[in-house]
């Protein structure tokens, strides 16, 4: 068998491997919110093909059961990506595009919302009311409130640091946050550090 002919033969077999990587490419709650929606989609496609007008109808669906447009807007990319992977046509075209847009001009207070952090101050307090304990968990606490406060960190990102993440500086500290939920490629570069931070050290 030439090279040539077996070239098929050697993309079939990594058929697996493809789609394992492709699968771990999301996190794994993501990963499951989308196989949710897909799910739900499904449903209510009850054999209907999922197209671009199919879609469409859906997240109108969506948006007369009173959902937010981020459930839409993960429905919609959930339809994306299984296409993708499958190879086939991207479902959501024209139409889908529109209603979306609408979707979120119109429903744009529906759901919870983003979280509001805590300000500095308040996480300064908050840190040296750990440190009075006088523990060795008070000063922990501390200084995990400390790096998430300074670092814009997420609780999950703090509670995967390893005290060799934190490297101190003249000039601060540098963090090395090794997985975060907007970084999935891990292609962050370096922040600025805040100044004036009141936690003894």
């Amino acid at each position: 068998m030439s090279e040539h002919a077996s070239v098929p033969h050697r993309i079939k077999a990594l058929v697996p491997t493809r789609n394992r990587l492709a699968a771990g490419s999301l996190a794994a709650s993501t990963r499951h919110a989308y196989e949710a929606r897909l799910r739900q989609f499904d449903q209510w496609l009850d054999g209907l093909p999922p197209t671009d007008r199919t879609l469409a109808s859906y997240l109108a669906r969506l948006f007369e059961k009173g959902l937010a447009p981020a459930t839409a807007e993960q429905t919609v990319a959930a339809a994306k990506r299984r296409a993708k992977e499958a190879g086939e046509d991207d479902p959501a075209g024209p139409e889908t595009r529109a209603v979306l847009g609408g979707f979120r001009r119109e429903a744009a207070g529906r759901g919870p919302g983003q979280a509001v952090g805590i300000g500095w101050e308040q996480a300064d307090r908050m840190a040296l009311l750990a440190l009075a304990e006088g523990t060795l968990r008070g000063a922990r606490d501390a200084a995990m409130i400390a790096v998430a406060s300074d670092g814009l960190l997420r609780a999950s990102e703090v509670e995967a640091l390893d005290a060799e993440d934190i490297v101190f500086l003249p000039e601060g500290a540098l963090v090395a946050v090794r997985r975060s939920k907007t970084d999935q490629e891990r292609e962050a570069s370096p922040g600025r550090p805040r100044r004036g931070c009141s936690v003894p050290g």
